[in-house]
């Protein structure tokens, strides 16, 4: 299920990373998936379905950062030096540290619904 639809992403979300709509149907849907098992938790209200889409949004981005890392075999820089010789060391994410990426957003944005978090006033 797709919580935001390409609109949302574009112009609510202010999403960036993702370009096309195509792609961004596909790692929407990816991302309804992560969310499923929390949605019901999330009210109806406009505050809860807000965070729910921005949560989706944020997903998206992560599994569609993560393909494309893989798809193009770009990495990160996991270190560099310059100690004699030049050196520069790459990783790719692993599934643990998506997983974290992935948790982490749910976390941040429907985090007060679906973990009993009281929302904190600053």
């Amino acid at each position: 299920m797709t919580y935001a639809d390409f609109d949302y992403y574009q112009n609510a979300y202010h999403g960036i990373l993702i370009t096309s709509a195509n792609d961004y149907a596909s790692f929407a849907e990816r991302a309804g998936d992560e969310l499923a098992p929390f949605a019901n938790r999330v009210p109806a209200t406009d505050d809860g379905q807000t965070a729910l889409k921005r949560c989706a949004c944020r997903i998206a981005d992560i599994l569609y950062g993560d393909w494309k890392q893989s798809k193009n075999g770009v990495s990160k820089i996991s270190s560099e030096s310059v100690s004699g010789y030049y050196s520069v060391s790459y990783a790719t994410p692993t599934y643990g540290q998506i997983r974290l990426q992935i948790n982490s957003a749910i976390a941040l944005f429907i985090g007060r619904y679906v973990l009993g978090a009281r929302k904190v006033m600053i």
